[in-house]
């Protein structure tokens, strides 16, 4: 029998549609939380941050009268390459003050620079407290925040004199 002979059964014309459409809706089922998990990853990522600590700041002009230890900065211009993976979204830079009496002043700044071209300044606050407590001073994001291929990113520090103190920073971004 060469050729067969094709047969049909009543009431069922191709016995694997059924199946196919069953395992159709078991994909679809199979996507749809996949679909809200991708989009609920950006919620679910916490942010993460660099501490800069006084020590791991480099004397821009450094003189005899500046001081840096592993607590304290003061009376000088210090600044703190910042590296970042491209992409990240900086969302917040505090540093800390201490003014340990009248006249105090530090200030911060968020860099960045591409080589060849003037810095870009991406953050700026300054203290002038000087109650002799150690304060947090947020320092507000008013540039680009992402992170972008080619710059270098760094943390700009000033002390005006021996009264102002900075006792370390945080750079948060996710």
């Amino acid at each position: 029998m060469p050729f067969a002979k094709k047969v049909e059964v009543r009431g069922l014309k191709n016995p694997y549609k059924k199946r196919r459409a069953s395992m159709k809706k078991a994909m679809m089922n199979f996507r749809i939380p996949l679909v809200f998990a991708v989009l609920m990853i950006p919620a679910v990522v916490e942010a993460e941050s660099i501490n800069v600590w006084p020590d791991q700041l480099k004397p821009v002009n450094p003189t005899v009268a500046y001081m840096q230890s592993v607590d304290e900065a003061r009376n000088g211009l210090f600044y703190a390459p910042i590296y970042l993976r491209v992409g990240a979204k900086i969302v917040k830079v505090t540093y800390y003050h201490l003014g340990a009496r009248s006249p105090a002043l530090t200030a911060a700044k968020l860099m960045r620079v591409k080589m060849g071209e003037v810095p870009q300044k991406l953050a700026d606050k300054s203290s002038s407290d000087s109650t002799g407590e150690i304060i947090p001073v947020d320092v507000p994001i008013t540039g680009e925040s992402v992170v972008k291929p080619d710059y270098r990113y760094y943390l700009s520090i000033e002390s005006s004199n021996d009264n102002s103190f900075f006792m370390g920073a945080k750079v948060t971004y996710h």
